[in-house]
Parts: structure tokens; sequence; C-alpha cells
């Protein structure tokens, strides 16, 4: 009885061992075949990415769209602008026309004045402010904790008429 199991034992181990190669030459088999899986295409070309910042607290109340334009500001600075995103109205003083969505208080006001906004309307009910804003002052308004998000201002849009139609 004792050299069965012994038998056994042994055939368990071998079977271990086994499974163990199986594994080791499925994996050495698979780097010959398709070359090492942690090498990015960038870094086979010799080009390395720089990873993007995460966004500040500021720059995540502001709408995607602005950001673009903001970016887009900063390196083009006087030269002809490119495409503009869409939905964004921006002045030739270098203002986009925004929601600020804020608690609507006199120390609001004040720095919009300070930053060279223009105020079009102001609802504090509805805790909203549509204003021409200056780009490159956005992110700073952003960080007031008064701010709750930025946006560009919505857009009024009409039907056609259907014919027959007064």
């Amino acid at each position: 009885m004792r050299g069965a199991s012994v038998i056994g034992v042994r055939s368990v181990r071998t079977g271990q061992r086994f499974s163990r190669l199986v594994a080791v030459c499925v994996g050495a088999a698979a780097m010959v075949s398709y070359g090492p899986l942690a090498v990015s295409p960038a870094a086979a070309t010799g080009i390395m990415q720089v990873p993007k910042p995460s966004p500040t607290a500021a720059q995540k109340k502001i709408n995607g769209r602005l950001l673009r334009e903001i970016e887009r500001a900063r390196h083009e600075g006087d030269k002809t602008p490119g495409d503009k995103a869409p939905g964004v109205m921006i002045d030739s003083k270098g203002r986009a026309l925004v929601e600020l969505r804020c608690d609507v208080t006199e120390m609001i006001r004040t720095k919009l004045r300070d930053f060279g906004a223009t105020t079009v309307s102001s609802l504090p009910n509805y805790r909203s402010i549509l204003a021409w804003v200056p780009l490159d002052r956005l992110e700073e308004l952003a960080g007031d904790a008064a701010v709750y998000s930025i946006q560009p201002a919505p857009q009024s849009t009409t039907l056609p008429r259907k014919e027959g139609q007064e």
C-alpha cells in the first residue's frame, strides 16, 4: 500500500512540473512571436510622449470647448485664429460669451468688472450670469468658490417656417 501512495504523489508532482514547464514555454513562444508586450509603438520609434497633466480644480469647472479656446489663445497670441470650437462666441477683444453658474453676489460682479468683463444679464434666482469674459481670466474666475461652472452661453435657435404657415 505504501508504494502505491508514493507513486501517486510522484505523479502529481510530475504533473505540476509539467504544467509549469508548458506555461514557461508558451510565454517564451509569445515573446518570440510578438516581441515584448510592454513596448508601445511610440517607444519603439524612439518618440517619448509626455503624460498629459491632470486638470486643476478650476479647469474642471470650465467646459472643454472653452478650455480649447483658452489653450488656442495662449499658443497663437495675436496670430490669425484657426478653427474655433463650435458654439463658442469670441469677440474682437478676446472675450468669450459665457454663462457662469454661480452664487450671484456683489463680490462676483465686482470681480467680473475688475477682469474687464461685460455683464449681459444676471439672474440671481437661477444662479446664472451671462457675460463677455476675457479668455485669459476664465481659469482665475473658475477658481472662486462661488463659481460652480463656466460654459459657453446658450445659443438660441429657431425652426424654419413650413410652407403655408404665417
